[in-house]
């Protein structure tokens, strides 16, 4: 689930910075000065923002609550909606759902009301997950329906996608592969029907981890190979990490040391070369390739 909360904060993130700098442009009077001040907040708390860096986060929400109060104060609906949505957002990666589900809420009927159906479906969207999470599963995968229906009805499909796989992703938390791939190979049309390989290679991986779930190694193994294709394709690296990490897994849950241990080194090679990547996830590969040598009876490589 990790994914979607981090794609959600960069898409809102551009989303927010373009459509309040289209508002300043088509609203220049009453109240400019205080739309400058809650943009400018608003800003600089999507630039004081680091992902899971809790003080940093609540650096970022801080200026976010500020802007979104500011902004409700001088009547910029605009300002509130995507303020409110922004830390909606926040403080579902504090773990903080009943907040973040009362201010993504609100941006819901804030963007309904500025007549905003593509921003509507993305809170929609994000709303749904965090309703699921705080165990209103219905009302949850009901709110997520709606998502997806204001995506198809605006010809959205790259956000039809998401959602239709994000309710493949409930469903599959909830313990029902089945229905899960419902919903994946209906988000993989999608996807293949936009070109969207990025996208394609996510619900392939989502594909791949419900028949994993199934202990269907063979439709595993397919599509966390079709995935990471589709990464190279969109030459997305950390994602190929992610599919040979994944490839891997199978081969050891299925005891074949020898091809878990050719993938999980892929794997480490690759998130060496990663920007950014985490020491902490290479180090979790290393101890990984290293009791597979311990159990196939190779304690010298495993050193």
């Amino acid at each position: 689930m990790r994914r979607f909360i981090s794609q959600s904060l960069i898409s809102l993130i551009i989303l927010c910075s373009v459509a309040l700098s289209q508002s300043s442009s088509q609203k220049p009077n009453n109240g400019e000065s205080a739309r400058a001040e809650a943009q400018q907040l608003l800003q600089q708390s999507y630039e004081i923002y680091k992902p899971d860096t809790p003080s940093a986060i609540n650096a970022s929400l801080e200026k976010a609550i500020k802007a979104q109060q500011l902004s409700s104060q001088n009547g910029y609906k605009e300002g509130e909606a995507f303020s409110a949505a922004w830390a909606g957002m926040l403080q579902a990666e504090l773990g903080n759902r009943t907040k973040a589900i009362a201010l993504l809420t609100t941006a819901v009927e804030l963007f309904d009301q500025l007549g905003l159906k593509r921003e509507k479906a993305n809170q929609l969207s994000r709303l749904g997950y965090q309703l699921t999470l705080s165990g209103q599963l219905e009302t949850g995968l009901d709110t997520l329906r709606k998502s997806a229906a204001q995506y198809h009805e605006i010809g959205d499909r790259v956000g039809e996608a998401r959602t239709l796989n994000t309710l493949g992703l409930v469903h599959q938390d909830a313990g029902n592969p089945a229905q899960a791939l419902t919903f994946y190979k209906q988000a993989l049309s999608l996807s293949q029907a936009v070109g969207d390989k990025k996208e394609e290679g996510l619900t392939q991986l989502s594909i791949g981890t419900a028949y994993r779930d199934q202990n269907n190694t063979t439709g595993a193994l397919e599509y966390f190979h079709a995935a990471l294709e589709s990464f190279k394709a969109s030459n997305d690296r950390s994602w190929q990490f992610h599919a040979l990490a994944n490839i891997g897994r199978v081969y050891e849950a299925t005891n074949k040391l020898e091809e878990a241990c050719t993938f999980y080194v892929q794997a480490l090679d690759l998130v060496r070369e990663v920007d950014g990547a985490s020491k902490k996830t290479e180090l979790g590969m290393l101890n990984r390739i290293a009791a597979l040598y311990e159990k196939a009876g190779n304690a010298t490589r495993a050193k």
